[in-house]
Parts: structure tokens; C-alpha cells; sequence
């Protein structure tokens, strides 16, 4: 069993160190790559603190067998039921950051997702707030904001054409109406 943890932290830490120094992107980590560290860690650290109470009630079920309770200390104990404590703390902590994380995750992209509905109902005015973040969300905030940028000049620039093309218009049949007199008149 522990040849596996052995494998799994060396694993963990050459995957962590090949994320590190892959300077892709804006150089800052993904959310891949932020995902695959937190959990790492956290189950290196859950490995260790299971490890620990096992080892803990081992030692006391083992004094309970042989008949030597007069061996199990309160520490002994206590150690147990503070390594229980402290992994159903890990537990809820982790539980809570998962939740925060996964919004602060899924709220860019419900606003990314409600941006490009507007734009793709026609609405051209809308506003793309500047990302914070360097990582793929950020980037995706940034191209809908370039985008909406683009088809308002986009826009624009049709106008502009289709007003130019409709003064050449009713320049055009100026002159034919012109040229039509002067040939009634000859």
C-alpha cells in the first residue's frame, strides 16, 4: 500500500512540476491546471491523515486483542478521535472551496453565455466587462468582447456603405430625370 502513495505522490509531483514550467498561454496556470494541483494536495494530505488514524487505531484495536487495555493511553485516544476530527474538518473544507470554486467557475460563463444570446438576438450594445482572470475564461471574455466590437463596426461600416449607395442612387436618378427632360425637350 505504500509503494502506491509512494507512486502517487511522485506522480503528483512531477505532473505539478511539469505544469509549472510550461509557460503556455498568458503564462499563468489553467484552470486544468489549478484543478489538477488542488487535488493532488489535497489527496496527498487525506492519504496522510487516514494513514495516521489507521495506524492509530491499529495500535489500540491490537492492545484490545491481546488483552492489554492497561496499554491504551487516553492519548492514544484522543490522537484518534483528533486525526477523525480534523479529516471531517478537511472534509467540509473542501467541500465548502469545491463550492466556491465551482462558482466562481460557472458565473463567468452564465454571464459569457447570456452575452453572446444578446448579441446573438442583435444586440450590439451590449457590455463585456474586462476579465480579471489570465486564464481560459479570461480569454473568453475577451474574444466576446472583441467580437461584439467587431460586428458594431461591422454594422457601421454596412451603414455607412448602404448610405453612400443610396445617395449615388438618388444622385443617379437626378441626372436620369435630367437627361430625360432635356431629351423631351429636343
Amino acid at each position: 500500500m505504500f509503494d502506491h502513495i509512494k507512486h502517487l505522490q511522485g506522480y503528483c509531483s512531477q505532473k505539478k512540476s511539469d505544469l509549472v514550467a510550461n509557460k503556455s498561454g498568458k503564462g499563468s496556470f489553467s484552470i486544468h491546471k489549478k484543478l489538477f494541483i488542488i487535488n493532488c494536495s489535497l489527496l496527498v494530505a487525506a492519504i496522510v491523515a487516514s494513514g495516521y488514524a489507521v495506524s492509530e487505531f491499529s495500535a489500540i484495536s491490537h492492545n484490545i486483542a491481546n488483552n492489554n487495555i492497561a496499554n491504551i493511553s487516553s492519548t492514544s485516544i484522543s490522537n484518534a478521535i483528533i486525526v477523525q476530527i480534523s479529516i471531517a474538518v478537511i472534509a467540509a473544507g473542501i467541500n465548502g472551496y469545491s463550492f466556491l470554486f465551482a462558482r466562481s467557475l460557472t458565473q463567468p460563463i452564465l454571464n459569457a453565455a447570456n452575452i453572446a444570446k444578446k448579441i446573438s438576438e442583435g444586440d450590439l450594445t451590449v457590455n463585456v466587462e474586462e476579465s480579471k482572470s489570465n486564464d481560459e475564461l479570461g480569454e473568453l471574455t475577451s474574444s466576446l468582447a472583441v467580437m461584439a466590437e467587431n460586428l458594431r463596426q461591422l454594422v457601421y461600416e454596412v451603414r455607412e456603405t448602404a448610405n453612400k449607395v443610396a445617395s449615388d442612387a438618388r444622385e443617379s436618378a437626378a441626372a436620369t430625370e435630367e437627361l430625360n427632360s432635356s431629351v423631351e425637350e429636343v
